[in-house]
């Protein structure tokens, strides 16, 4: 007989309080895991399409955070794994759709301190692969979500694994 019923816990993150579905069921395999889509759509908002369309056609669906907008840019890559917040303040990034090549990124949240040069992002959009729910420095004051959404800096998180093309430029090489 199989028998299975859903547990709810209850657990503090920033300023609010989430459930997190635990389903706990006899067969041993699956005893007492955690449903993470759940726990993932508490804490992130009500997901809206992103695309990013490239000169040569290629369209790229998302997962749209940040500001609503719609912008045009120069798509670049930057391979770093941390300061995703010096790269979006980064001058030199101006008016550059800058896409993350690191799996996860959020995950430290923003702090005014940390910004490469004053009053914000300056990249025209951001692209990511995952991000994160939460941000869990103890330094931060806001999470990427919100900063973007303050200085009306759009973004996406990519919903497929597929890989952008390089330029034809470097192709060439």
């Amino acid at each position: 007989m199989h028998f299975s019923h859903n547990v709810f816990e209850y657990c503090g993150v920033a300023d609010f309080v989430i459930a997190v579905r635990t389903q706990i069921t006899e067969d041993h395999n699956t005893l007492g895991t955690r449903d993470e889509r759940l726990f993932r759509r508490a804490l992130m908002p009500t997901p809206r399409p992103g695309v990013l369309a490239l000169e040569d056609g290629s369209v790229f669906r998302g997962r749209a955070f940040g500001a609503e907008a719609t912008i045009t840019g120069e798509a670049v890559f930057n391979t770093s794994m941390t300061g995703y917040q010096e790269i979006l303040t980064d001058p030199s990034y101006f008016g550059q759709i800058v896409t993350m090549t690191a799996v996860q990124i959020g995950n430290y949240g923003i702090n005014p301190e940390d910004e490469e040069s004053a009053g914000g992002p300056k990249v025209a959009g951001f692209v990511v692969r995952e991000l994160s729910p939460v941000a869990s420095n103890w330094r931060s004051r806001q999470d990427l979500d919100a900063y973007l959404r303050q200085y009306g800096s759009p973004a996406s998180r990519r919903s497929t694994r597929a890989p952008l093309p390089r330029s034809s430029a470097s192709q060439a090489r």
